[in-house]
């Protein structure tokens, strides 16, 4: 067949066979990859039972979707009647190969175990017998995959029996006594073949053999296999337990589920990477000499004087930057990535990301680059990745389901992902079986204190216990991070100045202490195994990295750069560490809403945020911002003329700044708002001249409230002496004379009303439950209750609305403009399309119209994320 064209199928070489099929790798002409063919014999094609059993092979191995398992694609027939399944091709080898050249070391062995185990836990949980579970059917990737292949003889549950009492199919060497005996084979049957698999990596033969296939049989029903400790000196006994468990005759006495076994292999891996001293047992197999208990003795001296030269004395020495750190980016598999995690052993990181579909999960790789997993393949929508349990073996994230904010944890090698509970930052004590978490107002979940909290639950989602209760105002402890000895919490703890810095808890005596005194807006804290604390903060002007001895003291400068780094992690042992660098630049564009065209007005490396323009369309203002957008980091104003982009000017520098500018109707003014300096102040409404603006005038006071958290004051001119603007706590809308700064409220409470057309009409934004949307009041400004004419004329959507109000527009979620006519409400879609709009923390527009209702200027964000690892950072002195 090599050569042919089967289907959109170009056969390229034979890949192997069996008794169940021919394998061929083959082209895939329409989608130009390369795949796996599996054709059903010629000879077996009129043969009903295996004819059906393909089938079923099909069907089983396509209702799996998971990362130890090969990729089934679609099943076909040819022209002739031949069926054949369509699988991916790896490339690799099987296991039975990687065997014959030797036994596997067993923390290989271990893994591998672990990589089949997951997969024949998936295929159980939906029913999934493989019932041939062998070496020949276990492909191993170039990256180290396993990938179980041929589930010709997989039994579907609730299917018709396709064997025959008695019958042997598969081969007998790993078959379970019940199958051997004709008897139901349940999930426990593929446990024994995998007991068989991993007796047969770490001895290199199988446990059970005969010189033809009866006595094979009547040894495996009969007999008990060599001791593995006879095989393979050195094997762990927790390792000697499981295949022991594993290998029982009967059902009954084996592990009762895949996961039960997978437990038990996954703390084997934990224990199997510690260090530890021989034990007696090992030291009687070697035989008792002098020789030898000087040998044990003289170890015992050395690691006594490297732990009191070398380790002891490690938390008094500050660390400092290798000059000769190796520092490579990441490559991601997909380009819109959130913070990245570093495992302990720092050989995997985790990410989530979106891809070229806007479908977000999460990416589990190699620190190198390679061996790309996609973990995650269901309808949420995953935020970021919390943290990878220090076994490795689970990682935790946050993600929305249904619009909900929740805890999940994934299998590190791919499963069946598990919701735990509602929060956020989660993190894993050192035991990997309980994960802390945070929950509070800020983060959309109400607790009885009002404040932020730290609880505790068990990763089966059992047993939550309140740890402790953040004191500091609402809206801070975003990031925490648990002490080498599980004993102590780090937190950002935010002030009544809105700073942040470091505080530790210890969880057992409810102690704290404050590690840092920068007085600087934080990101992310990371506790490091030698008890530093890495964090991020903008204390240099920039968002770096920095770290400190975790019992406070000076820190260390790590990163130097204008692009903002975030989420620094250290492997345990100090050799990689892992951030995520953040670049994210504003440049302002204004679009001819006739035309469509763009005209470019900066081009520059700043980032921008809060765009307004002059009535006469030549002036901009707008907010600086950093790269990483921070609204506690926003400061002054910047004005450009259009004709001079090259020489802006600065009003009101020292004045931390909100997220809106606004020109009265004659330019003589320019609206903002003020944030507050404490918890203690509220948001001033602010207006200053951009022709002097020595000092600016507060004519009014919004709400008290922590600036990063509320949803935005928004602020409007009504004509050139009157402001109004809408306090989202308070849900009103209130008015304020320039002359009189005497604030009045205006129109209903729980919405934001404008007066458009000269006061003809009223266009409101209801928040009240049943009526979300815009709406227009079509009666006199004056009139109310049952007299008003309302009608809606837009859902709760963000709008630009023209200053002579004939007029808004919106964005669709493709980025198409519609515009919708003011008073009718008469929608019409506008062949452009904005892209990359920035609105921050709840700012309702999409850009600002134009007096004459001709332009929209806005600005074009784009941001850029690289995952950086750098090796070997530090250096000790």
């Amino acid at each position: 067949m090599i050569g042919t064209t089967v289907s959109h199928y170009k056969i390229l070489e034979k890949l192997g066979g069996g008794g169940m099929g021919v394998v061929y790798k083959a082209q895939d002409l329409k989608l130009d990859r390369h795949v796996a063919l599996k054709f059903l014999p010629p000879e077996l094609t009129l043969d009903p039972e295996a004819k059906e059993r393909f089938v079923h092979e099909a069907k089983a191995a396509s209702a799996l979707d998971h990362n130890n398992i090969c990729t089934v694609h679609e099943i076909a027939e040819t022209d002739e009647g031949q069926i054949f399944i369509v699988m991916a091709c790896y490339e690799g080898e099987t296991l039975k190969k990687k065997i014959e050249r030797g036994q596997l070391k067993i923390e290989e062995a271990t893994d591998l175990a672990i990589q089949i185990a997951q997969g024949l836990s998936e295929a159980h949980a939906h029913g999934i017998v493989h019932r041939d579970v062998k070496p020949a059917n276990i492909l191993i990737t170039k990256s180290g995959v396993a990938k179980i292949v041929d589930f010709g003889l997989a039994k579907l549950s609730g299917r018709t029996k396709l064997t025959k009492t008695g019958s042997t199919l598969g081969t007998v060497a790993y078959m379970s006594p019940e199958q051997l005996q004709g008897s139901e084979a349940d999930a426990r049957a593929d446990i024994f073949s995998l007991g068989v698999v991993l007796y047969e990596m770490l001895t290199g033969k199988t446990p059970f053999r005969g010189d033809h296939e009866a006595a094979l049989m009547y040894s495996i029903v009969n007999q008990e296999p060599e001791p593995l400790q006879n095989l393979v000196p050195d094997v762990p006994a927790e390792l000697i337990h499981v295949v022991s468990r594993a290998l029982e005759k009967s059902p009954a006495d084996r592990y009762k589920t895949m996961d039960d076994l997978l437990i038990d292999l996954r703390r084997l891996r934990r224990e199997t990477s510690k260090v530890s001293m021989p034990t007696f047992r090992q030291i009687a197999q070697h035989g008792f000499t002098w020789k030898y208990a000087a040998f044990i003795g003289l170890s015992v001296i050395i690691i006594g004087v490297v732990v009191v030269v070398f380790i002891l004395p490690s938390s008094r020495k500050m660390p400092q930057l290798n000059p000769d750190a190796k520092m490579h980016t990441v490559k991601m598999p997909v380009t819109n990535t959130g913070y990245p995690c570093l495992s302990s052993d720092g050989n995997w990181i985790a990410v989530s990301g979106t891809d070229a579909n806007g479908k977000g999960d999460v990416y589990f790789m190699n620190a190198s680059g390679g061996d790309v997993r996609r973990i995650t393949d269901d309808s949420c929508s995953y935020g970021y990745v919390g943290e990878i349990s220090r076994d490795g073996a689970w990682i935790a994230c946050h993600r929305f389901n249904k619009g909900k904010s929740e805890i999940a944890i994934i299998p590190s090698q791919g499963g069946k992902t598990q919701a735990v509970c509602a929060g956020m930052s989660p993190i894993w004590t050192t035991d990997n079986q309980r994960l802390l978490y945070v929950i509070g107002p800020a983060l959309g979940i109400p607790t009885k204190s009002g404040k932020n909290e730290v609880w505790s639950i068990r990763r089966e989602g059992t047993d939550s216990r309140l740890e402790f209760i953040d004191p500091s105002i609402s809206g801070g402890m975003f990031s925490v991070s648990l002490s080498p000895d599980g004993k102590s919490v780090a937190w950002i703890k935010t002030f009544t100045d809105f700073s942040n810095d470091i505080i530790t808890h210890n969880l057992e005596t409810g102690k704290e202490s404050q590690i840092t005194f920068t007085k600087s807006v934080m990101d992310e804290v990371f506790w490091t195994n030698d008890n530093f604390i890495i964090y991020s903060s903008n204390r240099s002007g920039n968002f770096d990295l920095w770290m400190c001895p975790a019992d406070g003291g000076e820190s260390i400068q790590i990163t130097r750069s204008t692009q903002a780094k975030l989420r620094g992690q250290l492997s345990a042992d100090g050799r990689k560490l892992l951030y995520y660098e953040f670049q994210q630049v504003g440049n302002t564009r204004i679009m001819n809403l006739e035309s469509g065209k763009v005209s470019a007005i900066t081009s520059d490396d700043l980032n921008r945020a809060g765009l307004s323009i002059s009535p006469d369309n030549q002036r901009l203002a707008f907010i600086p911002i950093n790269a990483y957008p921070s609204i506690l980091t926003w400061y002054g104003i910047q004005v450009i003329d259009r004709r001079r982009v090259e020489s802006p000017w600065d009003l009101v520098r020292d004045v931390r700044m909100g997220w809106y500018t606004m020109w009265s109707p004659d330019g003589r003014w320019i609206a903002f708002i003020g944030r507050p300096n404490s918890v203690d102040e509220a948001s001033r409404i602010c207006v200053v001249s951009p022709s002097s603006p020595a000092s600016f005038r507060v004519i009014g006071k919004a709400e008290q409230d922590p600036p990063a958290y509320t949803r935005g004051i928004t602020i409007r001119w009504l004509d050139e002496h009157t402001l109004e603007w809408f306090t989202p706590k308070q849900m009103k809308t209130w008015m304020s004379s320039i002359e009189d700064p005497n604030p009045q409220q205006f129109y209903d409470d729980s919405t934001l009303a404008y007066p458009i057309q000269d006061g003809r009409y009223i266009l409101f934004r209801d928040y009240r439950r049943g009526r979300e949307g815009w709406w227009i009041d079509m009666s006199p400004a004056v009139t109310k209750g049952s007299g008003r004419i309302t009608k809606k004329i837009l859902g709760p959507l963000n709008v630009s609305i023209a200053p002579d109000g004939r007029f808004l527009l919106y964005r669709t979620s493709n980025g198409e403009l519609q515009k919708v006519t003011l008073p009718d409400g008469k929608a019409q879609r506008l062949p452009f399309r904005i892209q990359n709009i920035f609105q921050p923390f709840g700012k309702d527009d999409i850009g600002v119209i134009t007096v004459d209702g001709k332009e929209l200027a806005y600005i074009e964000h784009v941001t850029t994320g690289k995952v950086v690892l750098v090796e070997n950072p530090f250096v000790w002195k």
